[in-house]
């Protein structure tokens, strides 16, 4: 479970870093709709704004 919380923040800071918010903020809405916990990504996001 560590491991794909780690490969998620991986990717949301790839698209942060790559000016793809977009894309990061459906990634994480799917996260979410699957039903995995988004709570670190969701800051990430936010303190990228």
């Amino acid at each position: 479970m560590t491991e794909t919380i780690d490969k998620n923040k991986e990717l949301i800071e790839i698209l942060l870093n790559t000016d793809n918010r977009d894309l990061a903020e459906k990634v994480i809405k799917e996260l979410k709709e699957r039903g995995e916990k988004t709570g670190l990504l969701e800051k990430l996001l936010q303190s990228d704004s």
